[in-house]
Protein backbone atom coordinates (compact mmCIF):
# COMPACT_ATOMS: atom_id res chain seq x y z
CA UNK A 1 0.00 0.00 0.00
CA UNK A 2 1.15 3.47 -1.02
CA UNK A 3 1.80 6.24 1.79
CA UNK A 4 0.96 9.16 1.50
CA UNK A 5 3.84 10.77 0.02
CA UNK A 6 4.29 8.32 -2.43
CA UNK A 7 0.65 9.31 -3.52
CA UNK A 8 0.73 12.80 -3.93
CA UNK A 9 3.81 11.97 -6.00
CA UNK A 10 2.59 9.56 -8.24
CA UNK A 11 0.13 11.22 -9.36
CA UNK A 12 1.37 15.00 -9.56
CA UNK A 13 0.54 14.38 -13.62
CA UNK A 14 4.53 14.95 -14.56
CA UNK A 15 5.32 11.32 -14.21
CA UNK A 16 4.90 8.61 -17.37
CA UNK A 17 2.21 6.15 -16.94
CA UNK A 18 5.39 3.57 -16.97
CA UNK A 19 7.04 5.30 -14.45
CA UNK A 20 4.33 4.99 -11.83
CA UNK A 21 3.52 1.37 -13.45
CA UNK A 22 7.24 0.45 -11.88
CA UNK A 23 7.19 1.93 -8.92
CA UNK A 24 4.02 0.25 -7.82
CA UNK A 25 3.83 -2.75 -9.23
CA UNK A 26 7.49 -3.51 -8.85
CA UNK A 27 9.67 -1.72 -6.88
CA UNK A 28 7.57 -0.82 -3.98
CA UNK A 29 5.67 -4.25 -4.08
CA UNK A 30 9.31 -6.00 -3.81
CA UNK A 31 10.96 -3.47 -1.63
CA UNK A 32 12.39 -4.77 1.71
CA UNK A 33 12.73 -2.74 4.77
CA UNK A 34 12.75 0.17 1.61
CA UNK A 35 15.20 -0.80 -0.13
CA UNK A 36 15.84 -3.07 -3.50
CA UNK A 37 18.10 -4.06 -5.71
CA UNK A 38 17.14 -2.94 -9.21
CA UNK A 39 16.27 -5.19 -11.83
CA UNK A 40 15.33 -3.89 -15.31
CA UNK A 41 13.96 -7.57 -16.39
CA UNK A 42 11.28 -6.90 -13.30
CA UNK A 43 10.91 -3.88 -14.00
CA UNK A 44 10.30 -4.68 -18.02
CA UNK A 45 7.79 -7.31 -16.94
CA UNK A 46 5.49 -4.89 -15.07
CA UNK A 47 5.00 -2.46 -18.06
CA UNK A 48 4.69 -5.05 -20.75
CA UNK A 49 1.66 -5.56 -22.31
CA UNK A 50 0.32 -8.27 -23.98
CA UNK A 51 -1.76 -8.42 -26.93
CA UNK A 52 -4.86 -11.17 -26.84
CA UNK A 53 -2.74 -13.18 -30.00
CA UNK A 54 0.27 -13.63 -26.91
CA UNK A 55 2.24 -10.71 -29.06
CA UNK A 56 3.72 -7.85 -27.45
CA UNK A 57 0.98 -5.30 -27.87
CA UNK A 58 3.76 -3.02 -25.84
CA UNK A 59 7.43 -3.64 -24.71
CA UNK A 60 10.08 -1.23 -23.94
CA UNK A 61 13.13 -1.23 -24.73
CA UNK A 62 16.26 -1.20 -22.37
CA UNK A 63 16.63 2.62 -23.20
CA UNK A 64 13.18 3.22 -22.36
CA UNK A 65 13.13 1.25 -19.09
CA UNK A 66 15.99 3.56 -17.76
CA UNK A 67 14.60 6.30 -18.47
CA UNK A 68 11.41 5.57 -16.46
CA UNK A 69 14.13 4.99 -13.73
CA UNK A 70 15.75 8.13 -14.08
CA UNK A 71 12.60 9.62 -13.80
CA UNK A 72 11.66 8.21 -10.38
CA UNK A 73 14.76 9.10 -8.91
CA UNK A 74 14.52 12.67 -10.95
CA UNK A 75 11.20 12.61 -8.31
CA UNK A 76 12.14 11.17 -5.28
CA UNK A 77 10.97 7.85 -5.48
CA UNK A 78 14.10 6.12 -5.90
CA UNK A 79 17.66 7.14 -4.52
CA UNK A 80 20.38 4.30 -5.83
CA UNK A 81 22.47 3.57 -2.63
CA UNK A 82 25.32 2.72 -4.56
CA UNK A 83 27.11 3.90 -8.11
CA UNK A 84 26.50 2.94 -11.36
CA UNK A 85 29.32 0.80 -13.23
CA UNK A 86 31.72 3.33 -14.77
CA UNK A 87 29.80 5.57 -17.01
CA UNK A 88 31.03 6.95 -20.31
CA UNK A 89 31.45 10.48 -20.45
CA UNK A 90 28.42 12.02 -22.01
CA UNK A 91 26.24 8.28 -21.41
CA UNK A 92 23.87 8.19 -19.34
CA UNK A 93 23.70 5.84 -16.21
CA UNK A 94 22.69 2.50 -16.07
CA UNK A 95 21.27 1.44 -12.97
CA UNK A 96 20.25 -2.30 -13.08
CA UNK A 97 21.99 -4.24 -10.53
CA UNK A 98 22.19 -1.18 -8.41
CA UNK A 99 20.88 -0.94 -4.47
CA UNK A 100 18.53 1.52 -4.25
CA UNK A 101 16.19 2.48 -1.69
CA UNK A 102 12.64 4.10 -1.78
CA UNK A 103 12.62 7.43 0.34
CA UNK A 104 9.33 8.35 -0.06
CA UNK A 105 8.38 5.22 1.41
CA UNK A 106 8.78 6.32 4.97
CA UNK A 107 8.31 10.12 4.17
CA UNK A 108 6.60 11.63 7.85
CA UNK A 109 8.93 9.34 9.87
CA UNK A 110 11.71 11.06 11.35
CA UNK A 111 14.98 10.77 10.29
CA UNK A 112 15.54 9.10 13.99
CA UNK A 113 13.57 6.25 13.24
CA UNK A 114 16.00 3.29 11.32
CA UNK A 115 14.47 0.69 9.04
CA UNK A 116 17.53 -1.02 9.35
CA UNK A 117 16.81 -4.16 11.08
CA UNK A 118 18.92 -4.71 14.41
CA UNK A 119 19.14 -6.89 17.83
CA UNK A 120 18.03 -5.76 21.25
CA UNK A 121 20.65 -3.78 23.04
CA UNK A 122 21.22 -2.96 26.40
CA UNK A 123 21.32 1.20 25.50
CA UNK A 124 17.85 0.86 23.80
CA UNK A 125 15.10 3.60 23.91
CA UNK A 126 11.71 3.57 21.49
CA UNK A 127 12.13 5.61 18.81
CA UNK A 128 10.75 9.73 18.24
CA UNK A 129 7.61 7.44 17.14
CA UNK A 130 6.56 5.69 19.75
CA UNK A 131 4.23 7.97 21.32
CA UNK A 132 2.06 8.26 18.35
CA UNK A 133 2.57 4.45 17.21
CA UNK A 134 1.45 3.99 20.84
CA UNK A 135 -1.90 5.49 20.65
CA UNK A 136 -2.55 4.35 17.71
CA UNK A 137 -2.14 0.92 19.36
CA UNK A 138 -4.93 1.70 21.31
CA UNK A 139 -2.46 2.01 24.74
CA UNK A 140 -4.12 3.94 27.07
CA UNK A 141 -1.50 5.61 29.21
CA UNK A 142 1.99 5.92 26.93
CA UNK A 143 4.72 6.49 30.00
CA UNK A 144 6.88 3.83 31.07
CA UNK A 145 8.72 3.61 33.95
CA UNK A 146 12.82 2.70 34.19
CA UNK A 147 11.28 -0.27 35.55
CA UNK A 148 9.37 -1.48 32.55
CA UNK A 149 12.17 -0.71 30.03
CA UNK A 150 14.55 -2.74 31.61
CA UNK A 151 11.61 -6.10 32.12
CA UNK A 152 11.05 -5.51 28.21
CA UNK A 153 14.99 -5.16 27.28
CA UNK A 154 16.41 -8.10 29.41
CA UNK A 155 13.44 -10.58 27.83
CA UNK A 156 14.75 -9.31 24.29
CA UNK A 157 18.20 -8.94 24.70
CA UNK A 158 18.48 -12.83 25.50
CA UNK A 159 16.92 -13.68 22.27
CA UNK A 160 18.20 -13.68 19.13
CA UNK A 161 15.29 -11.54 17.53
CA UNK A 162 16.42 -8.54 15.07
CA UNK A 163 13.26 -6.04 14.13
CA UNK A 164 13.35 -2.10 12.85
CA UNK A 165 12.49 1.05 15.40
CA UNK A 166 8.99 0.46 14.28
CA UNK A 167 8.58 -3.05 15.40
CA UNK A 168 11.15 -2.82 18.31
CA UNK A 169 8.48 0.27 19.82
CA UNK A 170 5.27 -2.11 19.04
CA UNK A 171 6.63 -5.15 21.07
CA UNK A 172 7.34 -2.76 23.62
CA UNK A 173 3.88 -1.33 23.15
CA UNK A 174 2.15 -4.83 23.35
CA UNK A 175 4.46 -5.75 26.22
CA UNK A 176 2.89 -2.73 27.99
CA UNK A 177 -0.36 -3.57 27.31
CA UNK A 178 0.17 -7.26 28.61
CA UNK A 179 1.34 -5.93 31.60
CA UNK A 180 -1.36 -3.26 32.01
CA UNK A 181 -3.48 -6.22 31.35
CA UNK A 182 -5.36 -4.31 28.23
CA UNK A 183 -5.21 -6.60 25.41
Amino acid sequence: MLNAQEIKIITNGYLHLQSRVIYTAYLSTYSENGEIVLDYVMALNSITIISQNGGYAYRPNAEEINGYILELIRFGLLEPLEKPASVVSGQVPYYSGIRCRLPARFAGTSEETSFRLYPMHADWQPSSQFAEQAQFSGLSDISFNLTELNEFVSYWITTRAVKDDPHWNLAFINFLKRKRHEI
